[in-house]
């Protein structure tokens, strides 16, 4: 009797102990979980998406863009990134930017959408205060066609007018100005030739030159292209410039330049360097300065 009593007090103690180890773990958890809500709730927030009574529906109507003593750092214990950047873009000008890794280029696309918020200065986009605007009414007219291209799951249709606005006939001729026409006669499918989760069963050329038509769909005022024909080859960039200098015509574009050619033909060029306006002048003029920056890119370019 004893040693039968004393076996059944070791089983339940033994499921006393699993019973107390169960609820531990899950009591670890649900604090942990506690935790990152704790973490999350003190994150800065974001600016207001929309603010009345700032800018019209209508804004931008130039894009006309200028930079003001513009510093920019990621985090507040970090060294500036940018240094009392100043300098203007005049509307429909096409500028190329260029500089060594690290030299602010990317930083510079992040500031326009503010992404990463001033720590002192301006960027002023007709006037405009960018900093005074809601970030969703900035960032919807500001179109930014980055080096890696985005598609969804769907149809060709979907990805170049997702919001359905545009009719078939403007879709097409926009696909054949691209010389995306082999797309359209895939399987037959026409604007219904489906692609497939971030453009698997696309080329690097044709996900990208999708992008840009999307771009183009958009009729925004204001473009940014970050190295955008840094992973397709020469011939796909050259369909690429003269979309671009067909389509975006009544645009300000501001392109972070891979490759020289790609920016040879910029109304302007920006040279970063160390986080610094160094050079601001057409390719010519730079060209004939004999200590240019740009000049001596170009020249290094060459010899390769």
């Amino acid at each position: 009797m004893i040693v039968g009593a004393l076996f059944l007090h070791i089983i339940w103690l033994g499921s006393d102990i699993i019973y107390a180890s169960e609820t531990l773990t899950e009591l670890e958890s649900n604090l942990v979980a506690y935790q990152r809500c704790l973490k999350m709730c003190e994150i800065p927030q974001e600016a207001p998406d929309n603010i009345d009574g700032v800018v019209n529906a209508d804004w931008p109507s130039s894009g006309e863009i200028a930079f003001s003593n513009l510093s920019l750092r990621y985090r507040p214990d970090t060294d500036l990134v940018l240094h009392n950047l100043t300098f203007s873009i005049k509307n429909n000008e096409k500028i190329g930017v260029i500089g060594r890794t690290g030299a602010g280029k990317s930083t510079l696309c992040l500031a326009l959408c503010r992404i990463v918020e001033a720590a002192t200065g301006s960027i002023y986009i007709d006037g405009q205060d960018i900093s005074k605007v809601g970030l969703e009414q900035l960032r919807s007219k500001v179109t930014i066609i980055p080096q890696d291209p985005t598609l969804f799951t769907g149809s060709l249709r979907f990805n170049l007018d997702p919001e359905g606005i545009h009719s078939d006939s403007e879709l097409t001729q926009l696909i054949r100005e691209a010389a995306l026409e082999k797309l359209l006669i895939r399987d037959n499918k026409g604007l219904d030739q489906q692609v497939e989760e971030g453009g698997q069963n696309l080329s690097s050329g044709e996900k990208q030159l999708l992008c840009i038509c999307r771009a183009v769909l958009k009729h925004n005022r204001v473009v940014l292209m970050d190295e955008a024909t840094a992973n397709i080859d020469v011939k796909t960039e050259e369909t690429i410039q003269k979309l671009i200098l067909e389509r975006f015509s009544k645009s300000t574009v501001i392109t972070i330049a891979h490759r020289l050619n790609t920016i040879m033909h910029s109304d302007k060029v920006l040279v970063l360097d160390k986080g610094k306006v160094a050079e601001y002048d057409t390719s010519d003029a730079l060209l004939d300065r004999p200590d240019s920056i740009f000049k001596s890119y170009v020249e290094s370019f060459k010899n390769n």
